[in-house]
Parts: C-alpha cells; structure tokens; sequence
C-alpha cells in the first residue's frame, strides 16, 4: 500500500442556537499587564450570526488518499496547518507505506524540526485511521487496548463564566449528570488588581461548595501567573483539596513548576504548550509535575504513546488535552492508573463532534469506548449545509 495524495474537505453547517459562548474569559499569560488585562471580552468567532443573519459552523478535514482504495480521515485541520501539509509534508510522503506509522512519524518529527508538529499530528491520526480500516479494528486495540472497560470524563468548563451564580449553575448541573469531576479555568493574574488572589479563591470556594466534597476538582491557571503568585495561589487552595493545578506559570519555566509543586502540597499538572517528548522528559526528570498534561493536537497518536510510557516510567499520571475520537483511542489503550480522565470539554464539545455521525457523549459520568474501525470518523452528510474539497 502507498500514499498517493490527501485532500482537505471544507463543510459548513446552520446551527439552531450559539454554542459554547458563555462569557467566560480564560486567562493569558500577559494578563500579568495591567493594560492587557483590561482588553474588552472577545466573543468567540463562531458566536455570531453571518451578515446574512444565519449561524453557522464551518469545519475542514483532511482526507490522505492510499493506492489500497483506503481513505484515512484525521479530525478538523486550520489553513496554516492545510498549507503545511501540502508544501512541506505531501511531496516527502507520496509514495510510502501508509502503515510504516513509526517512521512516518519520526520522518515528519524531524522535517518540522520537533515544533509546530499539528500538521504532521493530523498525518499520523490519518494513517492510523488507514491500519485500522486495513485491519478491521479500531485504534485503541491496535495500541494495545483496551486498558480501560470505559473512560471516565471529567467537565471542562472552559468558556464557561466564574461568576458566582453562573458557575455555581454549571457545578451542579455537572454533579447531576454524574460528572465525577470537574475542571475550572481562573480568570485572575496580577495585572486585574491587587484582589485577583481572593477572586480566584472565590472561584475554588464556589465550585467546591457547588460540586460537593466526593467531586474532584480540578483548576487551570493557563501559564497566566508569575511564579510567586502562583505558589501563593496554591497554598491558598490546598484547604479546598484540588485534584490538580494545571499550567500554574510559563511552560519552560521548570524551575517555577517545582517551587509551586512545592508550595502546593497536591498535584501540579502541566503542560499542554509541550510538543514532543524530550520537553515532557525535561520536566519529569526535574521533578516538575505529578500529571504531565499532553496536547494531542501536536502529538496524537505515535508522540502521546510514546511519552505516556515515559510518564509510567517516572511514576507519575499523563492527562490528555482535550480532544474528540483521536484522544479517546489513545486513552483508552492506558491504564486507568496512569490515565485516569479524559477532559470533555463542557461548553464546545457540540460543537467540536457537529459534523460527526459516531458522536461520544457521555451517559451517567461514563464515556463509551470510541467507535472503529481505525478512529470511527464518520461525518454526517445531513448536517453539511454546503461542501468544497480545497
């Protein structure tokens, strides 16, 4: 079997209300300036109707071609990385193995320099979506699973607002749906005032009180604190018994990591900004983190597999950024002991699955097992308003 080119397929879709905009405004890491965190709320771009007055979705994905009559289909790609794909990978993968996964991978690591590895992430999910249809099977028991007999989700608030009524609401419509855990994003650096501290402690106050005790919470700072507000943060937070902190401070700042995992007295996680595995090995070998945080995007499948058993070798726990089909395989081919969650995004994951026919939603705080064979992307023609190949 040989690849013989990829085309990338632009859908658009009529939604029937705005989904995921829910005033919540995450943190950045310049909101240490005072200027910068005074910027206005950005809704997000997909809030608003077009200037026809309809609102719509609009995805793109890629579709790797093989000499086998085998269409490898890999999740929703951006124009940068499309471009990517055309000019510095295709023209290097005519030609070869699809099913040579390894050193595919390996091959378009090292052209793109280990960096900036999304384009190259959306390559490897294709073929593995190639040897799964080959095979007969899905993803995950190509990479050795299951290891887990479901997946426990855990709701990731991201978008969602941290005022109090609003995110008191949200805390408990997760509970009641059997969420067995949550994960909430601060709003608050140094450069919002001289009370961010106590603002974002309301925010683990609330959610805890919320949530109720038998609910692990988890919390991100998204790389938006300096180093000893971040220790002080976590101090402040150890009575309310987090589950994590994620991504306290700057992701190549180990040595702030380790003063905060220090300070802390429970998990630090960290860092989805990572994109190969010698930047994850750095940081467990300095001792910086007790969850290494993956981002799939920039490592899916090949990569994350690889530093998930770093992870187990170091004794510690790997949590995947969020994704849909292409990160629930790999979680699934993990144990439950070293991969204990897989993030639902709470707000977007309607919208992330829109266009698919084998959507994974979860039933009573459990995740079904995702769909094959290979990853099980199937896209549903009904929702497609209009379609193009570009």
């Amino acid at each position: 079997m040989r690849i013989t080119g990829c085309r990338f397929l632009r859908v658009s879709g009529r939604l029937d209300r705005n989904l995921g905009d829910d005033d919540g405004r995450g943190l950045s890491a310049a909101d240490t300036d005072p200027a910068y965190a005074a910027r206005p709320y950005r809704r997000p771009a997909h809030s608003d109707p077009d200037p026809d007055g309809v609102r719509r979705i609009r995805a793109t994905f890629l579709r790797l071609d093989t000499d086998a009559g085998l269409t490898g289909t890999a999740t929703q790609t951006s124009p940068a990385q499309a471009q990517v794909i055309r000019d510095r990978l295709m023209p290097w993968l005519i030609g070869r193995d699809p099913l040579a996964i390894e050193a595919n991978w390996d091959f378009m690591f090292r052209l793109l320099g280990g960096r900036d590895l999304g384009p190259a992430s959306l390559l490897d999910c294709a073929m593995w979506d190639i040897r799964g249809k080959a095979e007969g099977a899905p993803v995950y028991e190509l990479l050795g699973g299951p290891r887990q007999p479901d997946l426990i989700p855990y709701a990731s608030m991201a978008g969602c607002s941290v005022r109090p009524d609003k995110l008191a609401a949200r805390a408990r419509a997760a509970r009641d749906a059997g969420f067995r855990a949550q994960k909430w994003f601060f709003a608050y650096s140094t450069g919002h005032g001289p009370d961010a501290g106590e603002r974002n402690l309301e925010t683990v106050r609330r959610a805890r009180e919320a949530a109720g005790d038998a609910t692990d919470l988890m919390f991100d700072a998204v790389r938006g604190w300096p180093t000893g507000f971040a220790c002080d943060m976590a101090r402040a937070m150890r009575p309310y018994r987090p589950r994590w902190l994620e991504e306290p401070v700057m992701p190549d700042d180990v040595e702030g990591y380790r003063a905060v995992r220090e300070a802390a007295g429970f998990p630090i996680a960290g860092s989805e900004a990572l994109q190969n595995r010698w930047q994850a090995l750095r940081m467990l070998q300095a001792g910086a983190v007790d969850v290494l945080h993956a981002e799939p995007h920039a490592m899916c499948v090949t990569e994350a597999m690889r530093v998930a058993r770093m992870v187990a070798d170091h004794g510690r726990q790997i949590a995947l950024h969020c994704g849909y089909l292409e990160t629930l395989h790999v979680v699934a081919a993990l144990p439950r002991e070293l991969c204990p969650y897989y993030e639902y995004l709470w707000n977007w994951n309607e919208y992330g699955q829109w266009f698919y026919r084998n959507k994974r939603v979860p039933d009573n705080g459990v995740m079904p097992l995702p769909p094959g064979p290979g990853l099980g992307i199937e896209l549903d023609e009904d929702r497609m308003e209009a379609r193009e190949w570009v």
